[in-house]
């Protein structure tokens, strides 16, 4: 069995013509159409949508893949010796003092990991729609990329469920309010599994581009561990993401084995780089790490903490005249809330965590419900 032109070209044909689609939000609903469901035609033409307005956008966006996919590999030892070449520099920087590059703090880093969570929860999605070319040895180096970021059927190694267990470890499954660009690159991936038919070689590409080893992926790794959190689902990609018999080398391999065995005049080599460039659509690692602020983070658990707990609390402390209760009910009344509790000396901002009483309340809250767990005595 070959592809052959014809095979392909149909999505492309019927794009033609067409201007490029608006570009709206909503990412976050048709994401969890395509996750939750098998989607209907309805939910498959909404996610056929957002490719085509994707590759639209990226249209002008240079694309770094060499001009004849007989460059392949050697572009990708370029790119790993590159990646290698940067990431000593970043450990000899940090062996001569140099601070953390990505994380100011471990909330920092806790809140990278909760940012990006949509997008890791769909981890190898691009490539659910080639599972029914399983017996197609064309496919097989697709086959078996969609088959280990699944953990080949062992759930301590399927990529989906380690982010979950690592989210779960730090209290973060709880994304509902994030913003809804942070659903984009997801909503992409799934659209792009659900509609294989429609977009085979921008799958290719898309697969080409982000199975290869970045250079973020081993900084995250390391400042994670720095701040006593586990980097394993890091490392894991970090490894089966190798350039010698890792998902990077068959990703180039894939497009080999793929291309026409018949002359298109290019055309699926042009779609195969135009689907590469959708791994960076949406918000990127750089931009996730840059968009912390801690205290508007401080504030949206205070706000998520308050829809629960007003009304809860005793009158007995008061801050700044005012009860907790009364703090909680307003809230658009927790900044100047967030304010008074430094005032009155309950959190010391710029100063280790221990000096705060705010934080000696919830380390002692926490301590008496680890007690209390144990069937332990509060007192002697």
């Amino acid at each position: 069995m070959y592809i052959a032109s014809h095979d392909y070209s149909h999505a492309a044909d019927r794009r033609s013509g067409q201007a490029a689609p608006r570009q709206v939000g909503g990412f976050k609903p048709l994401y969890e159409r395509l996750l939750r469901e098998t989607p209907g035609d309805a939910a498959r033409g909404a996610a056929a949508e957002l490719v085509r307005r994707e590759l639209s956008l990226a249209q002008a966006e240079p694309c770094d893949l060499p001009q004849a996919p007989e460059g392949l590999f050697a572009w990708m030892q370029a790119h790993t010796q590159s990646v290698h070449a940067s990431y000593g520099t970043y450990l000899a920087q940090r062996a001569a003092g140099a601070p953390r590059h990505y994380f100011s703090n471990r909330a920092h880093a806790l809140y990278f990991l909760r940012t990006v969570a949509p997008t890791k929860l769909v981890d190898g999605a691009w490539l659910y729609g080639l599972v029914e070319h399983a017996h197609n040895p064309r496919f097989s180096d697709l086959v078996r990329t969609y088959v280990e970021e699944l953990g080949e059927g062992d759930p301590d190694g399927n990529h989906v469920l380690l982010y979950r267990s690592l989210l779960a470890a730090h209290g973060l499954e709880q994304i509902d309010d994030l913003a809804d660009e942070m659903y984009r690159q997801g909503a992409l991936q799934l659209a792009l599994g659900w509609n294989a038919q429609d977009f085979l070689p921008e799958i290719i590409g898309f697969n080409l581009g982000y199975e290869q080893l970045p250079l973020h992926l081993l900084i995250t790794a390391y400042e994670l561990n720095e701040l006593g959190i586990d980097p394993y689902y890091f490392t894991v990609h970090a490894t089966v993401d190798n350039a010698d018999t890792g998902h990077a080398r068959r990703a180039c391999q894939a497009v080999l084995d793929t291309l026409p065995r018949m002359d298109d005049g290019g055309a699926f080599w042009a779609r195969v780089r135009a689907g590469s460039k959708l791994a960076d659509a949406g918000v990127g690692t750089g931009e996730a790490i840059a968009g912390f602020d801690m205290e508007r983070e401080v504030l949206a658990v205070f706000a998520r903490k308050a829809a629960a707990g007003s009304g809860a609390h005793s009158d007995y402390c008061r801050v700044a005249g005012r009860s907790i209760n009364e703090w909680l009910s307003t809230p658009q009344d927790l900044p100047a809330f967030l304010q008074a509790l430094q005032d009155n000396g309950w959190i010391r901002r710029g100063e280790p965590a221990p000096n705060s009483r705010f934080w000696g309340l919830l380390q002692g809250l926490q301590k008496r419900g680890q007690v209390l767990r144990r069937g332990e005595p509060l007192v002697d």
